[in-house]
């Protein structure tokens, strides 16, 4: 025979909520800082893990406010950022925005064919160059290009 005996217990449930933002606008030209502030509100919050979204990483503990140098200027789909937040009892939450840092500027990419062999060497200049207005190339003999003037002899396939 079993016997069963009745008990009272409270359990308390503790949710977490991830969340943030960023005080500036986060639509500027690199090289940029740009600061991101927990603004999930649980006293209960003991770590807090940030994705910057460009391989870099960072870990404030207690500390609710974060920063972070973008370098380089993305496309126009922009950057995720993601931060987890765990509290003391273990349990963590997780929000990740997507595209909320756009980094913009041009993108400078050049690549060329024929890098080396007998004179007279003919080199394809490729420009793959994203959000731009205006080139400037320097050949290292002396000429240099400026977009705006058609006149260069070295003027690459622009």
């Amino acid at each position: 025979m079993v016997v069963q005996i009745p008990f009272k217990r409270n359990v308390t449930s503790v949710s977490i909520k991830a969340k943030f933002y960023s005080p500036q606008p986060v639509n500027q030209c690199a090289p940029v800082i740009v600061e991101f502030i927990d603004s999930s509100n649980n006293p209960n919050i003991t770590k807090r893990y940030w994705d910057f979204g460009d391989g870099s990483f960072a870990q404030t503990g207690l500390i609710t406010r974060s920063s972070h140098a973008y370098l380089n200027n993305t496309d126009t789909a922009g950057i995720n950022i993601k931060l987890i937040v765990q509290n003391n009892y273990g349990c963590a939450d997780t929000l990740e925005k997507i595209g909320y840092v756009k980094v913009l500027g041009p993108i400078p990419s050049l690549r060329f064919n024929n890098s080396s062999g007998c004179e007279p060497l003919n080199v394809e200049f490729i420009h793959e160059s994203k959000f731009y207005s205006r080139v400037y190339l320097e050949y290292g003999d002396g000429i240099t290009l400026d977009s705006t003037n058609t006149a260069n002899p070295h003027l690459p396939n622009l």
